[in-house]
């Protein structure tokens, strides 16, 4: 049942991605930070899933090529830079092998942050975005706030299995780097928020909620 949902969000996120390239930025995101196909316990968990979300989203940027836009500044070209002077010390690693693996990896993700540097091009999409990233990350914090209650701080809280955030530590960074994207959150509701919040009583509700992420 958990592996159906999995898969039924995922496929309305990848054909809305063919309408629309900015919503795969939000697949691409939702799977890499919560990694929800990590938490079933069939044929979801080895799915592809995140290199899926990649191709329908330059699909999408294919199909429409006007919601595209390179933005530019100072801080992507630095980025650009960094990237490739990260490749120069990875040939004169001691361990080769492992370092140009590792630097394989990073070269994906820098990929994808400049594909979403194209995509997400207002403020709202921007704040669309920062919703998607604390919503996967409180997930995991709420969750193991919540357990870290019960048990009385008994026991570690663990991250999605084989994913960036596994670990009790790589989790524990994850969630604190969150917080001010929480307090930023609070206090801009009126950007980015879904329209059925919109109403003065549900935003009330909504920054409520984004505190008590920040809590736990």
């Amino acid at each position: 049942m958990r592996d159906l949902l999995i898969l039924l969000v995922f496929s309305v996120g990848a054909i809305a991605c063919l309408r629309r390239p900015y919503y795969g930025a939000l697949l691409w995101v939702w799977i890499g930070l919560m990694n929800p196909h990590r938490l079933s316990w069939s044929y979801a968990y080895s799915l592809p899933l995140a290199q899926i979300a990649v191709v329908v989203t330059l699909l999408g940027m294919v199909l429409h090529p006007r919601e595209i836009r390179w933005p530019g500044g100072g801080a992507l070209y630095m980025l650009i830079v960094l990237t490739l002077w990260m490749g120069v010390m990875t040939l004169a690693a001691i361990l080769l092998e492992p370092s140009i693996e590792r630097y394989l990896f990073i070269l994906k993700v820098i990929f994808m942050t400049l594909i979403i540097a194209m995509v997400v091009r207002t403020r709202e999409e921007i704040a669309g975005l920062v919703w998607v990233i604390v919503a996967s990350m409180s997930f995991y914090g709420i969750k193991g706030g919540i357990f870290t209650i019960l048990s009385g701080g008994g026991d570690r809280v663990w991250g999605p299995p084989d994913s960036v955030i596994e670990g009790n530590n790589e989790l524990a960074v994850a969630l604190v780097m969150i917080v001010p994207l929480l307090f930023y959150l609070s206090r801009h509701l009126d950007i980015g928020l879904p329209a059925y919040l919109a109403s003065k009583s549900r935003k009330q509700l909504t920054r409520v909620a984004l505190i008590v992420a920040m809590v736990l």
